[in-house]
């Protein structure tokens, strides 16, 4: 196989079967709130409201790693024959304006309206919520407004750590050169103590993207022996992690014991899922409730914990059953979820990304 410079690649259809996996994991993680970690919507401890239920769905935090395995192969599908500006164009056009109704309700919320819930950010000020809507808060030292932002920062190292490979030039190639080296040298420098290693390179989720970044060459060209074994060889790194980082991260914040295997397996099955939706005939999949799967899901993760929780406290002074209370509070967010779609991504998310694109595009060539 050739190595085709990603300037003459023809670009990928979008693949609507990895939009329901990623509700799927979005459900997860919004069920890991609800259900499994400590929070006062409630009025009492979670493991008294979900004795049992809470044990399974404290794994649904694990949704985010099926993120980060998605994001792998997809941001390299969006960035395959992109430029530099074209990428960085389409990234801040697709993050940002949802973001920003996202910090701005979450702010108000914990600020204005239930500051009483607010927990470790009750003495936040509008300083730092102008600085949350940066998204690059973390690297300020600023709280995030809502605690799943911190998946977001993950995120724009990556889209970085692909904005430079853009730059450069994609080949398949380099792909694999990147995917076998940026984990082993993400983990190098974590265990020599370089600053770094951590800050950008990312140890804990390199295997992650990595195996994403595979799974689209696969997609592209079909299986073949040095994928499918660096594949191998960074899942073998994601289990290691199993019992350590990915489990250690959210240990704290359950009742319930969390188990490495049970984490090693969930991760597998997320990607064994990625691998079936985009290598065999279910790719072509295409239903009308996978495009709304696709356009509900970054909004409902961006709203449904902290604004969650708040309609979870409003629903049960009611008195209804938690089943019901549970399936109101879901429903509520999807609908506030599929607002900031219709009200601020359509108008906003393409004029975005054609005014950074302009900006970028114009912007005076160094001499």
């Amino acid at each position: 196989m050739t190595t085709t410079p990603a300037s003459t690649a023809a670009r990928a259809p979008r693949l609507r079967s990895l939009d329901a996996l990623r509700l799927v994991a979005a459900l997860a993680v919004v069920a890991f709130h609800f259900t499994a970690r400590e929070n006062v919507a409630w009025g009492t401890a979670v493991e008294n409201v979900f004795p049992r239920v809470g044990e399974i769905t404290a794994y649904g935090y694990l949704g985010v790693h099926v993120f980060f395995l998605i994001s792998g192969f997809v941001i390299l599908m969006s960035a395959w024959g992109a430029d530099v500006g074209r990428f960085a164009a389409s990234r801040v056009g697709r993050l940002y304006p949802a973001y920003w109704a996202g910090v701005l309700l979450t702010a108000a919320l914990i600020l204005v309206v239930r500051p009483e819930t607010a927990g470790s950010r009750v003495d936040m000020g509008v300083k730092e919520v102008l600085v949350n809507l940066t998204m690059v808060q973390r690297a300020l030292d600023v709280r995030h407004v809502d605690g799943v932002y911190w998946t977001l920062w993950v995120e724009l190292k990556f889209y970085l750590l692909v904005g430079l490979f853009v730059w450069i030039g994609i080949t398949r190639a380099r792909v694999l050169l990147v995917c076998a080296l940026w984990p082993l040298l993400a983990i190098i420098g974590q265990l020599n103590g370089v600053a770094l290693a951590n800050d950008l390179l990312q140890p804990d989720y390199a295997p992650l993207f990595a195996i994403g970044m595979l799974l689209y060459l696969v997609h592209r060209e079909g299986w073949s022996a040095t994928p499918l074994l660096l594949i191998v060889l960074n899942w073998l790194v994601v289990v290691q992690k199993s019992d350590g980082p990915y489990l250690s991260s959210f240990d704290g914040a359950v009742a319930a014991d969390l188990n490495g295997t049970v984490v090693a397996a969930g991760i597998t099955l997320g990607l064994l899922a990625v691998v079936v939706l985009t290598t065999t005939r279910l790719q072509h999949l295409d239903a009308r409730w996978m495009t709304t799967a696709g356009v509900l899901t970054y909004p409902l993760y961006l709203v449904h914990e902290e604004i969650g929780w708040w309609f979870i406290s409003l629903i049960r002074q009611t008195g209804l059953p938690v089943p019901a209370v549970l399936v109101l509070a879901l429903a509520a967010v999807l609908l506030l979820a599929a607002a900031i779609h219709h009200g601020i991504e359509k108008p906003l998310c393409s004029r975005l990304r054609r005014a950074v694109h302009r900006s970028i595009e114009s912007a005076p060539t160094p001499r």
